[in-house]
């Protein structure tokens, strides 16, 4: 949804494309060009991020917490985890190759 939106955004041209080059390429850079593809390692991250996220809950011998202690950590984690990633999408969409038709 946010590399569409952010597509549509430059169609329009209420955002311009970065156009950028091979010397200004970050990590970012380095995710699938097409959506679905993006959208699948994007996931994968997500997933890995909250297997850290136990591992280091166990690690920290937080067997349990109380509930307004849960949910304060679930609203930060829900709200964090996809705001990272719709910032990701939508920076990498922002530098795809497909926008390149767009003239501005």
């Amino acid at each position: 949804m946010i590399t569409k939106a952010t597509r549509n955004a430059i169609r329009s041209q209420q955002i311009y494309p970065l156009h950028w080059h091979l010397k200004s390429q970050t990590l970012i850079d380095q995710l699938p060009r097409h959506t679905v593809h993006r959208a699948f390692i994007l996931g994968i991250i997500g997933a890995l991020m909250s297997g850290l996220t136990i591992y280091l809950l166990q690690f920290k011998g937080f067997t349990s917490f109380y509930f307004s202690q849960f949910v304060g950590f679930s609203i930060m984690y829900f709200v964090l985890l996809p705001t990272a990633v719709a910032v990701m999408s939508a920076y990498r969409a922002m530098g795809d190759d497909v926008m390149k038709q767009v003239k501005l």
